[in-house]
C-alpha cells in the first residue's frame, strides 16, 4: 500500500443519541472516499449506529464518558472500532450490557464482513470491516470440452 488510501478518523460522542446523525455522516463521507457503493456505505452507517445506540441505552444521563468511534480505510477496506469505556466497568448489570452488545453483533453479522467484540478492564471496544467492493465470488471452474457420447473430438 503506498500510504494515499490510509486516512484516520477518530471522534469521540457524548452520550446522546442526537449525535449518532452526524456520526453516520462522518462513516458515509469516509466510505465514499473508499469508493464504496452506497448499499455498501448505508450497511456500514447501520452497523455503526446499531452499535452505538446499544451503548448509549445502556448509559445513565449522569455518565459524561464518551464514546471513541476510529475509522481507518486502506487500499480495499475501512475499520471501525466503537470503544465503550463503560461497558467493561464491575457493575450489577456488566452480565446485561454483554448480553445487549451479543445481540447487536448478531443483528450487524450480516451487515459487515466481519465483526470483532473485545472486552476488557478499560472497557468494551467493536471491530468492524467492511471492504470496499463486493467479496469476490469463488473462480467459476472451466468445464473441459467432452465429446458427445460415440462421437471423437474431431466428429464435433
Amino acid at each position: 500500500m503506498d500510504g494515499k488510501n490510509e486516512v484516520i478518523t477518530e471522534v469521540q460522542i457524548k452520550r446522546n443519541h442526537f449525535h449518532l446523525s452526524h456520526l453516520r455522516k462522518v462513516v458515509s463521507c469516509t466510505a465514499g472516499w473508499l469508493g464504496m457503493s452506497c448499499k455498501r456505505i448505508e450497511e456500514t452507517e447501520n452497523a455503526v449506529a446499531e452499535i452505538c445506540s446499544t451503548s448509549l441505552e445502556g448509559a445513565h444521563d449522569s455518565q459524561d464518558e464518551n464514546l471513541t468511534v476510529r475509522l481507518s480505510t486502506h487500499a480495499t477496506f475501512m475499520v471501525v472500532e466503537i470503544t465503550d469505556p463503560l461497558a467493561g466497568q464491575a457493575s450489577g448489570s456488566s452480565e446485561q450490557r454483554t448480553r445487549d452488545y451479543s445481540d447487536a453483533l448478531q443483528r450487524i453479522d450480516r451487515l459487515v464482513d466481519s465483526v470483532e467484540f473485545a472486552g476488557t478492564d478499560d472497557g468494551t471496544t467493536i471491530r468492524i470491516v467492511k471492504h470496499a467492493g463486493e467479496p469476490e465470488p469463488a473462480p467459476a471452474r472451466k468445464t473441459p470440452y467432452v465429446p458427445a457420447l460415440g462421437t471423437t473430438a474431431s466428429q464435433s
